[in-house]
């Protein structure tokens, strides 16, 4: 996301590029700063629920949510499911869970 930011920051920023063309590159950050805020609030929850180092990855049409669990449950997996589609706004059918090996 960073190098992204970084391109559509230079656009924005390039005295060469039409006022259309700024503007689209304006919402496409915007976008991409609602994003990155609703990853950061959903990862933030699923921690305070005990998820900790969950990392949640927003597309255009699905979110990842990776999850340090050997064994999820059927309780844990709803709680992940509701965190992350109030959150970010995805329906459940759109919510992909993965569970992240954990070295011990």
């Amino acid at each position: 996301h960073a190098k992204a930011k970084e391109n559509l920051e230079s656009v924005i920023n390039n005295e060469k590029i039409n006022e259309s063309q700024k503007q689209e590159a304006i919402d496409q950050l915007a976008r991409l700063s609602d994003r990155l805020e609703k990853q950061t609030s959903a990862e933030e929850m699923l921690g305070a629920k005990g998820f900790l180092n969950s990392v949640v990855t927003m597309n255009d049409d699905s979110v990842d949510v990776m999850v340090a669990s050997q064994d999820l449950s059927e309780v844990s997996k709803a709680q992940i499911e509701d965190i992350v589609s109030r959150t970010c706004g995805y329906d459940l059918d759109q919510i992909i869970i993965t569970k992240m090996k954990i070295n011990e």
